[in-house]
């Protein structure tokens, strides 16, 4: 499904229909295929030179800075790790369930796992949730969540995700290997 169709997130802008990012799909958006250029690993997250920082001091709202960039790949071609790629997921998320992010994830997924302590912290000012990075919760609650993966989505006998999801989201998407992340001695990885 292409992002397009979520057009209606700034039916003003244009941005969407012009210059191949018609084509940029839910899909390159989860695994950093999005194409469009966002060298977040280039400079320091203290800086408003990193792009996911410089959304901040834009005087843009946050979908039309990220979307405005450069497309500098075809979409699913090439990985370039881009937290705006999750701040539009967040977006894609509302207008497309009526929820934000914050009341979707509570419905869906931290209700079911008895999570009731989270915090969506960081909004910009115009609403819009820092899905990237904005995520409070605590280290017992994480754990829950990283139970019901090893458990293949299920959490005390319940189906909170679909197995085949879990399945997907633990093979790197093709390309998306050989990772070498700036500042982690992990060696290379998948994404």
């Amino acid at each position: 499904m292409s992002i397009n169709r979520y057009s209606t997130i700034y039916p003003n802008t244009g941005i969407l229909k012009r210059n191949g990012k018609e084509n940029i799909t839910i899909e390159h958006l989860l695994t950093m295929t999005s194409g469009l250029e966002w060298n977040e690993w280039n400079a320091p997250y203290s800086s408003k030179d990193n792009p996911v920082i410089g959304i901040w001091y834009s005087k843009k709202d946050p979908i039309s800075y990220i979307l405005e960039v450069r497309l500098a790949n075809t979409p699913g071609t090439h990985f370039s790790y881009y937290g705006g790629n999750t701040i539009i997921l967040g977006e894609i998320i509302k207008n497309s369930s009526n929820l934000t992010i914050e009341k979707f994830s509570e419905k869906y997924l931290f209700e079911p796992l008895g999570i009731n302590a989270f915090e969506w912290a960081t909004q910009f000012p115009n609403g819009v949730f820092e899905a990237a990075s904005g995520l409070k919760l605590t280290s017992r609650d994480m754990a829950k969540i990283g139970m019901t993966f090893l458990n293949k989505g299920t959490w005390n006998g319940e189906r909170i995700i679909p197995g085949d999801w879990i399945d997907k989201c633990a093979t790197p998407f093709s390309g998306n290997v050989d990772i070498d992340v700036p500042g982690e001695d992990s060696g290379k990885m998948g994404y």
